[in-house]
């Protein structure tokens, strides 16, 4: 039988838990601080001091990044914070500068991607970054580089599917940020670190956190800066060929031109293929390649201001009014090599008028495969060196603006209420980009560029010629992509823990309702939409929409006497959006203790995502490298093997939403075990914990990346709306790919199962101190898409495991944080015939700080102590995959903190 002093701590758990929980019909977590309830059941937040904390566990598995686990870690940033999740099996991140969403970071619980994660702020939604990712779908996601590490109190994380309590997007799980409040004094603190590794980055952050406090009052802000210098290939001494495959440019500076073969020519015909002299690797046949790697950015260079300030009031001794508002600025530069234009891909061949011909008939200034110019127009290959590599600089602004109360209404029921405005705002401007139109003309007709009414031979594009400056300018183009998202939102839940009482103890409520509003607006320029641009793609898009929800949740005591205590929570969220309807999703969780410190636990969860407004109404033209399996095998002479056939060439992808699109769905289930073995009595400061689950992830909105596509042509089963647009077919082989289409569309199912396993150990050392243990591990065991196996294979390893060991010693204190992320098949490397796996990759990371000077505490450290370098991923041309493995080596740096 429980005591009486358990049984009022698990009252005052459960009255709690409900209290947070009925904020959640505004999107509110359970680890959110609700106000005292007025009776005299002791009050336990449901918060935690380190990973995988037992001694509150509910029925859902909850991980929880407290501030001693932040500080201990070493990172600088919320993102790298949360690569050391092993839940969090990658993440869109400010490292891939080249993609849509450049320099921003979101949360990928479970691999079910960025836009299946919620993500959270003091319990509330925040608005979209105002980029998609475009890596695979128009995927929309919080950045979370928006918030300060210096503001953040701790990180939770649900890893459970939760729509049915928090709505849309809760599929894989939730993070929910908490941030620092009721501090009383300042504390101000400096950061200083760089590589060792030659690149010499250099981060710098400093902060001021601030705080008064009286009876009634409380205001706490905050004003901090952040700034890392971007890092280039050639920084890092990366190329193009990764040591495993080789994927310089067949677009080269030099130029590239040939005589296209006849419809009806013959097996053995041989045209003129000519390159210039100028040529940095000649390959002997009248061709070229260029090694664009040490030209294109790593991590771009990135600056961030952010502004917090909270403030409550307490009203009378019933309500209490509160404002937060979080503002965030942040501009990043990075660049990528000169534009390419692969004029072949594009159908476009040059005028007989162009002076280039009289250079092939002379064969001054080329190299050529030794067959004679046959009169022929020729195509080509060009990188417009002389315009300048492709720079982008992008300004992206948050705004978030809650106004709220929060108290009682009646003797027994709570009440929380708010108004939320948040706005987040991109404006990409991209220069030295190539007009596509003038480019054509300056081709086939010339350009008066002096205006004296002639055209000389200088005043033509001769790809095999040296560009002028006067030809650059005339041909270099600015971009700009202005993308804003809006939401507003409005709340009121009331919850109670006594509702009213059964056999086995009280039955609790929550319930609440929410109004939100929606709107996107991304602007491209003319040049981006018309697609008038050289190897360069934009997007546009615009929507607005509505929703409103309502929510109740009961917990529910079954059973309380000598075989333990058993309790079950039910809950159903009900949704109505304006653009594509209605959507009820359920949750039931139960959790029974048949002992102190032992704790069965499951779950079942339903959940969805709404199409976001990109996915609906965007588009977007884009390029991207794949390898046609019908006319690609490196091991058959017979196949056309061209470099474009093998990924060498980029090939222009075209994609569109789609208004019609259901919302993604989901079942969950979550099974478990927490064991508290100090409870128990049988190991002091032990506890332990191991959930499986499983969640089948339907109707996913995707668009189908470019290989897909290629491999459901070869099958005959290409979806309405997808085409591969290609040349004429020859020799017996479909003619080369000029274009790809694709668009939104809801695609079947993958089904994702697994183990997450938590250990945390407190061991007392007497007069040396206290030593810690925070281990936590992810298993994938399935990772199943449309029938295939995906675990352990395609960036997507089966194993990662986080350590953080600790031992504080008087005045001081260490910790070394080990990352250890498994190894996994490597699809190119195994097509290709190079390597069969990506090896396991593991890190240290150690940090030592020193307390014993007066309100001052000094910190040093290195990530990557042991300089390591990153495994080779023959899919990607940087070398390997900066979600899963830092592109730098060792980085160490020091930091002061002053409070008073």
């Amino acid at each position: 039988m429980e005591s009486s002093v358990s049984k009022a701590v698990r009252q005052g758990l459960l009255a709690t838990t409900l209290g947070s929980l009925a904020w959640v019909s505004a999107g509110t977590a359970v680890a959110e601080e609700a106000p005292a309830v007025k009776d005299d059941v002791e009050r336990i937040e449901v918060t935690g001091s380190r990973i995988s904390r037992t001694d509150v566990e509910s029925a859902s598995p909850v991980e929880i990044l407290d501030r001693s686990f932040i500080e201990k870690s070493g990172v600088s940033n919320i993102a790298d914070l949360l690569k050391q999740v092993p839940a969090n099996q990658s993440t869109q991140d400010v490292r891939q500068t080249n993609g849509f969403a450049g320099a921003a970071s979101g949360v990928d619980l479970n691999g079910l991607g960025v836009g299946s994660t919620l993500t959270l702020l003091n319990g509330r939604r925040m608005a979209p970054h105002g980029r998609p990712t475009m890596t695979g779908t128009a995927e929309m996601f919080v950045n979370i580089d928006t918030i300060p590490l210096a503001a953040v109190e701790r990180v939770e994380i649900l890893r459970d599917g939760a729509s049915a309590i928090y709505g849309s997007d809760a599929i894989a799980g939730v993070v929910n940020i908490i941030l620092r409040k009721d501090y009383e004094g300042v504390e101000l603190s400096t950061r200083y670190g760089q590589t060792t590794d030659g690149s010499n980055m250099e981060e710098i952050e400093n902060s001021v956190f601030a705080g008064v406090a009286n009876d009634k009052t409380s205001l706490t802000m905050m004003v901090s800066q952040y700034k890392r210098d971007g890092i280039l290939g050639s920084d890092l001494g990366l190329s193009a060929d990764n040591g495993l495959f080789d994927f310089s440019s067949s677009a080269t500076p030099a130029g590239t031109v040939w005589v296209q073969p006849p419809k009806d020519a013959p097996e053995d015909w041989k045209g003129l293929a000519a390159t210039s002299d100028r040529c940095p690797q000649d390959n002997g046949n009248g061709s070229c390649s260029y090694d664009y790697m040490p030209v294109n950015s790593v991590l771009p260079e990135i600056e961030r201001w952010g502004l917090m300030a909270n403030l409550t009031h307490e009203l009378n001794a019933d309500h209490i009014f509160k404002v937060e508002t979080l503002l965030s600025n942040s501009e990043s530069s990075y660049q990528s090599a000169p534009a390419p234009w692969f004029a072949d891909s594009d159908g476009v061949t040059i005028d007989l008028n162009n002076p280039i011909y009289d250079q092939l008939q002379s064969g001054d200034g080329i190299l050529s495969n030794g067959v004679a110019w046959d009169g022929s127009e020729v195509t080509f290959r060009r990188r417009f060196e002389e315009v300048g590599p492709r720079t982008t600089h992008e300004e992206s602004n948050s705004y978030r603006v809650l106004v709220g109360l929060d108290g009682y209404l009646f003797t027994d029921w709570s009440y929380s209420t708010g108004v939320v405005f948040n706005k987040s705002y991109t404006l990409n401007r991209s220069n030295n980009m190539v007009s596509a139109s003038r480019a054509t003309e300056a081709l086939n007709e010339g350009v008066d560029l002096n205006g004296d009414g002639q055209i000389s031979d200088n005043e033509w594009l001769n790809p095999l010629d040296v560009i002028s400056a006067d030809m650059a300018d005339y041909l270099r183009a600015t971009t700009f992509q202005e993308s804003t998202y809006t939401t507003w939102s409005a709340d009121f839940t009331i919850s109670n823990s006594e509702l009213f009482e059964m056999w086995a103890g009280y039955v609790g409520m929550a319930a609440g309702i929410e109004y939100r509003e929606e709107k996107l607006e991304d602007i491209s320029s003319d040049n981006l939409k018309s697609g008038d641009l050289v190897g360069t793609g934009g997007s546009d898009a615009a929507g607005e929409r509505d929703q409103f929800s309502a929510y109740v949740e009961f917990a529910i005591p079954l059973m309380d006497n000598d075989f333990g205590y058993w309790d079950m929570q039910v809950a159903g969220r009900f949704e109505d959006y304006s653009d594509f309807g209605t959507k009820t999703t359920p949750k039931v969780a139960m959790s029974y203790t048949p002992t102190p410190g032992v704790m069965v636990r499951g779950s079942y969860s339903e959940g969805f995502r709404a199409p976001n407004l990109y996915e609906l109404d965007g588009a977007s033209t884009g390029f991207t490298r794949v390898t046609d399996p019908q006319r690609c095998n490196p091991d058959d002479d017979s196949f056309p093997n061209s470099p474009k056939d093998c990924g060498s060439v980029q090939t222009r992808l075209v994609s569109g939403g789609n208004p019609d699109l259901d919302p993604e769905t989901s079942t969950s289930y979550n099974a478990g075990i927490v064991l508290d073995f100090d409870s128990i009595g049988w190991v002091e400061g032990l506890s332990m914990t191991v959930d499986y689950f499983n969640i089948e992830h339907k109707d996913r909105i995707e668009k189908l990346s470019a290989t897909e596509i290629l491999r459901l042509e070869e099958a005959g089963k290409l979806p309405e709306g997808t085409a591969v647009i290609r040349g004429p077919a020859e020799g017996g082989f479909p003619g080369e790919i000029l274009e790809i289409h694709t668009f939104s569309t809801n695609l079947g199912s993958r089904t994702v199962t697994g183990y997450n396993m938590g250990l945390n150990y407190i061991l007392g050392l007497g007069q040396w101190g206290e030593l810690s243990l925070n281990n936590s591990t992810y298993y994938l065991d399935s990772y199943e898409v449309e029938g295939e196996e995906w675990a352990g294979t395609w960036q997507q390893p089966r194993v990662r495991n986080t350590s953080q060991i600790g031992w504080d010693y008087g005045d001081w204190a260490s910790s070394m944080s080990i990352v250890y992320r498994g190894r996994y098949d490597d699809y190119y490397g195994q097509y290709f015939g190079f390597q069969d796996e990506v090896p396991s990759m593991t890190t240290f990371n150690l940090r030592v700080n020193y307390i014993g000077f007066n309100n001052l505490t000094l910190t040093v450290g290195a990530d990557n102590l042991f300089d390591k370098d990153r495994p080779v991923d023959g899919s990607n041309d940087t070398g390997g995959i900066s979600d899963l493995d830092n592109p730098y080596g060792r980085f160490v740096y020091g930091q002061a903190k002053l409070a008073f």
